[in-house]
């Protein structure tokens, strides 16, 4: 299962590398917006830092 992610990641990689930086960072961008929505874990502690912050 191990070699399945790693293939998996390494030609996502792979085909990202042949975009130019433009369209690398719209995916990323929408990647991320996509994240954004998750409730992670990692989520709500970037809530709690950006909420101490902005008091």
């Amino acid at each position: 299962m191990k070699k399945l992610e790693y293939y998996t990641i390494a030609t996502l990689l792979r085909v990202v590398s042949w975009l130019s930086l433009s369209a690398a960072q719209r995916l990323g961008g929408f990647v991320g917006s996509i994240l954004w929505r998750l409730p992670t874990k990692a989520r709500q502690v970037t809530d709690i830092n950006l909420a101490s912050l902005l008091l």
